[in-house]
């Protein structure tokens, strides 16, 4: 048994070490928030409203999950993960899993609404980047992380709100994952493999000492668009149904997500969200490029210079 763990302002009791995360630091006398443990894990739910070959949601909002001959995952009301599979503790797999899609679905069935996105802490505020799998949202945290911001969470942006009214991004844990690419042109030492198939060729980055461990106000979201040699990288303003739909879409797996939470409380918090600045960022298609760009990100979000 491991000691508790944090993440995401969650007191974690876990059975499976989770290293990336950081050791529980709050009132002892708290309950856990989330348990997660080894267990038998069903084929299938009963009285399923969304079945595919990797995820089932039953009518009273379990999930299922499963990557075939790996491991299954099953996620009972936002406060417990069982998971079943042959893999040893140490198993990088098993942490990739529970700390990515598991906690974006414990936080759904807790009824909060998770993006798709890296968060920052840039001149004293929060910036998220926004985007889908694949779209360079870790590697534009990394240019900027060695600009000597530092960072608030890697795949999920989740937010409170404060006593004031203001929406708070929530830190999570002192990890990237980066690809191999990414990490050679930015002259960054690989951690090991996400998962134990190396030839996904993602891979951990430790960043104890980059990152911020207390919540901060949302500045800004950034919705990273795909490298495209027809237009320049640049920064632009959204605003009304652009910037609603552009969160709408990053909502971390809509479309799950929408067997777990009523979509109008979905829908009324993207609102809440939309209230604050919104941009639309299309980086450089070059590496070359990037250091530069993520040099004059703060300036074009119209952050001011207070300390990083």
């Amino acid at each position: 048994m491991t000691d508790d763990c944090m993440a995401y302002g969650l007191r974690i009791h876990t059975r499976i070490p989770l290293p990336q995360t950081l050791a529980w630091n709050g009132s002892a006398g708290r309950p856990p928030d989330l348990e997660i443990d080894r267990g038998s894990v069903p084929e299938q739910l009963p009285d399923l409203v969304r079945h595919t070959p990797f995820v089932q949601v039953s009518a009273d909002g379990r999930l299922r999950f499963a990557i075939d001959g790996v491991l299954s995952v099953l996620i009972e009301n936002g406060r417990r993960i069982t998971v079943d599979t042959a893999l040893p503790d140490d198993a990088p797999d098993l942490p990739s899993m529970l700390l990515g899609p598991a906690l974006g679905m414990v936080f759904h069935q807790r009824g909060l609404t998770p993006l798709h996105g890296s968060c920052l802490a840039l001149r004293g505020q929060a910036v998220v980047i926004a985007g889908p799998s694949g779209a360079g949202k870790s590697t534009l945290a990394a240019a900027l992380l060695a600009q000597g911001h530092r960072l608030l969470a890697d795949d999920l942006a989740i937010f409170e709100t404060a006593a004031d009214g203001r929406l708070l991004v929530v830190p999570g844990y002192p990890q990237q994952r980066l690809w191999r690419g990414a990490l050679e042109a930015l002259a960054i030492t690989p951690g090991r493999p996400i998962r134990s198939a190396a030839r996904l060729g993602k891979f951990e980055r430790r960043v104890p000492e980059l990152f911020y461990p207390e919540p901060l106000p949302l500045a800004a979201i950034c919705h990273l668009s795909e490298a495209d040699p027809s237009n320049p990288p640049g920064v632009s303003l959204l605003t009304g149904v652009e910037a609603f739909e552009a969160t709408r879409r990053n909502i971390y797996r809509f479309h799950i997500a929408a067997h777990l939470t009523a979509i109008p409380d979905m829908l009324h918090r993207v609102a809440g969200i939309v209230r604050l600045p919104q941009y639309r960022v299309r980086r450089p298609g070059n590496f070359t490029d990037l250091t530069a760009f993520a040099a004059a990100m703060p300036a074009a979000l119209g952050l001011g210079s207070e300390a990083r």
